[in-house]
């Protein structure tokens, strides 16, 4: 088999005045228009219209009983003011990885806000007559700056995520945030706080809320997947995905990458996840010609990633992927953020 390829869907958004044009250099097609707010996609860029012209949705979005969330119900409000209701809204009843761009013809400029997740990135550049937003900062310009204090800061304050990248004049929407296009300011719309009710579950209910969470996630996820890949090792995070994809019946394969040093050998672990769940298990041993230490692991990315480690990963992962015919890679990672070790968070 050939060497499989996995494309990052892609958006990019133009609030101005004035007439755009140049989608057409970038594969991109146009998806809305209105008379400040310009968007274009790719033909690979889940897109879902809320009711009225009011704006669109990019990325995958469900409600919490239903395969696909239904927009309709979000219609246009006569007022302006009903924005941040609606925003509240669509946070209170929806989830996914997903972006939504709105233009109401009462509010000031055009918003956009980013899912409480962060699974879709929105990136934007501010320009004298013009907003561009995208989800990949090479949409956004064509020259870019390296912005040495924020570097500075992101190298010394691993974790601490802030609206600033590393490039100069690029910067990121946060999860669960706001972007007014007008001022060039973000709010938070989301907390997990507001989520926060121990009192009103007794233990057995918050496992099974939990099990049935990750189980409807993951499967509608992984819907659009024929054979994913996933990546193990026998560990919490990696054999709950592996559960959950069995629980939704996908044809899972998996990988466990090993290092030749006992430390970082997990392989009887994920053996015995693998077989538990009767997946397919490929097994890889991490090497140096893999890695090189003077590319960055993720470059696409406006802020560096200090792991070359995961330079071996991706390429081990595209072989295995190419080999087995898979046509998604999952994995455990962000296990973390969610039960709280608040370091990786």
């Amino acid at each position: 088999p050939g060497p499989v390829c996995m494309t990052r869907a892609r958006y990019l958004a133009v609030v101005s005045d004035l007439h755009v044009d140049g989608f057409d250099r970038h594969n991109l097609n146009a998806v809305f228009r209105s008379k400040r707010l310009k968007i274009a996609t790719s033909s690979d860029m889940p897109a879902t219209y809320l009711p009225d012209g009011l704006g669109i949705v990019l990325g995958r979005i469900f409600d919490h009983s239903a395969a696909a969330a239904d927009m309709t119900r979000f219609a246009r409000n006569a007022d302006g003011a009903e924005l941040q209701r609606l925003i509240a809204s669509i946070f209170r009843s929806c989830w996914g990885s997903y972006m939504v761009a709105i233009d109401h013809p009462h509010a000031p400029c055009p918003v956009f806000v980013r899912d409480p997740s962060g699974g879709l990135p929105v990136y934007y550049a501010d320009r004298p007559s013009h907003v561009c937003v995208s989800n990949d900062v090479d949409l956004l310009q064509s020259d870019f700056r390296v912005d040495w204090n924020a570097l500075h800061d992101h190298l010394l304050t691993e974790g601490l995520r802030t609206g600033a990248t590393c490039l100069e004049h690029i910067s990121e929407v946060g999860p669960g945030t706001t972007l007014q296009a007008d001022k060039r300011v973000t709010s938070a719309h989301w907390s997990p706080w507001d989520h926060c009710h121990p009192s009103a579950f007794r233990r057995e209910d918050a496992v099974e809320q939990l099990r049935h969470t990750i189980q409807d996630a993951t499967a509608k996820l992984s819907a659009d997947s024929k054979r994913p890949l996933a990546y193990i090792s026998g560990g919490l995070d990696s054999s709950i995905v592996l559960a959950a994809l069995a629980a939704a019946d996908r044809d899972a394969h998996a990988l466990t990458i090993a290092t030749r040093d006992p430390s970082g050998d997990e392989r009887v672990f994920a053996r015995a996840a693998a077989e538990h769940f009767g997946v397919p298990l490929h097994e890889r041993f991490h090497d140096l010609e893999n890695v090189e230490l003077t590319r960055c692991a993720a470059p696409h990315l406006p802020r560096p990633k200090r792991r070359p480690i995961y330079q071996s990963m991706s390429r081990l992962g595209i072989e295995v992927a190419g080999a087995c015919d898979a046509d998604a890679m999952v994995s455990g990672n962000g296990g973390d953020h969610v039960f709280c070790l608040i370091q990786s968070g």
